[in-house]
């Protein structure tokens, strides 16, 4: 039995004592930075740090905007309160943006091996004058990442501008604007996760990368998005925060970590069987020297103790439930994309994941939830004057 809410009193997004905490985190990445450029032949790891790092506020970002777009498109209504928690957890785009820019000014020569002024570039390629070789080069690069990273952002302030549908009218807009953003959105994220991960090895080739990355982004922002309510059902959510809402993002989480599960087997699964010299050794790298292990907890913690843990009905409508099972998914999207990046510049020797790359990574982490709360502050932490919120907190929807 639901207890009808008549009336909602707006939620106020408070001060809270996690902000200096978050600035300190943010001040500490940006030293462990400095301090890997300046250490003997740091550069590689510095600029390395900065983009796995990075991969986490961009994740919850593209995810952010697949859930979205798609759940508008549906006509879904369970998610209509949560709407500005979802767009406050890919608020920290613009911090994986710069991060990105400040790659193409400067970082590429140090990633990767095929920029030009690598003195074994020409053996990388089949044809060094060929096609792919010409793809390769840091002119394309720049141009490519930059204009997807400008579609990105007009995606996501798209949908948070459109996202209270007050109206017929407006609810035909945010439609039409979820449309485009699928549309457009598959393609280019598809194409800078192969311009930023898959080109850490220009002889590596996946048909599935840009899927495989894509469902990773769209599990840790659900991961993120349940980590938020349940900090935010204590502070301001708690009218919001029903029994029913948080059970049907727990039944997203257990949904995404099958999923999740099973493309990571099937890709494995796929390169294993194939066993060609161009896709195993990609495999190989990354199952010696501790990798392997690392890759085996990735997916415990990622997806078999959030789906173990909310496979519980009653569980599953609890906060602190679902709290613990979106921070091992955040926790176990960093071993993944530490695991993606990392091996490619440490292959003999393991570099865990709790070093200076985890403090900068964490950095992007406090610096996205500051953006988040200043996203929640400015827009509110329900969409406002949009009708459908009291009905979706009274479950009117499973009537």
């Amino acid at each position: 039995m639901i207890d009808r809410l008549d009336h909602l009193e707006t939620p106020v997004m408070h001060r809270s004592r996690l902000e200096p905490v978050a600035w300190v985190l943010c001040a500490c990445a940006a030293a462990a930075v400095a301090m890997l450029v300046f250490q003997e032949g740091g550069g590689a790891r510095a600029w390395s740090s900065l983009l796995a790092g990075l991969m986490l506020p961009l994740w919850l970002a593209v995810g952010a905007i697949f859930f979205l777009a798609v759940h508008a498109l549906c006509g879904a209504r369970w998610s209509v309160p949560l709407q500005n928690v979802m767009q406050g957890v890919g608020a920290g785009l613009p911090l994986a943006i710069l991060a990105l820019l400040a790659i193409c000014a400067g970082g590429i020569p140090f990633i990767y091996e095929w920029a030009h002024g690598n003195p074994a570039r020409d053996s990388l390629f089949r044809d060094p004058h060929g096609s792919k070789a010409w793809w390769m080069g840091e002119t394309r690069w720049v141009i490519t990442v930059s204009a997807v990273l400008a579609i990105l952002l007009v995606l996501s302030r798209g949908l948070a501008r459109h996202g209270a549908a007050a109206d017929e009218a407006a609810r035909a807009r945010l439609v039409r604007w979820s449309v485009l953003s699928l549309i457009v959105l598959v393609p280019a994220f598809t194409l800078l996760m192969w311009d930023t991960l898959l080109a850490l090895h220009v002889q590596w080739v996946s048909t599935v990368f840009g899927g495989y990355c894509l469902i990773g982004a769209i599990h840790a922002f659900l991961g993120a998005t349940a980590l938020a309510l349940a900090w935010l059902s204590r502070k301001g959510l708690h009218q919001v925060a029903r029994p029913h809402l948080l059970k049907d993002l727990g039944t997203w989480i257990v949904a995404w970590s099958c999923i999740v599960a099973y493309i990571s087997y099937v890709q494995y699964a796929v390169i294993s069987f194939a066993n060609i010299d161009e896709e195993s050794f990609w495999y190989l790298m990354r199952a010696q020297h501790g990798y392997g292990t690392q890759a085996l907890v990735e997916v415990i913690v990622r997806c078999a103790i959030p789906f173990a843990l909310l496979m519980s009905q009653s569980l599953r409508a609890k906060p602190w439930a679902l709290g613990v099972a979106g921070a091992c998914v955040l926790l176990g999207t960093w071993l993944e994309v530490h695991w993606l990046v990392i091996p490619a510049f440490s292959p003999n020797h393991y570099r865990m994941p709790i070093g200076p790359e985890a403090l900068v990574a964490l950095g992007f982490l406090a610096g996205t939830f500051l953006l988040a709360v200043r996203h929640w502050r400015r827009r509110g932490l329900v969409p406002p004057g949009d009708p459908r919120v009291l009905p979706a907190i009274n479950a009117e929807h499973l009537h």
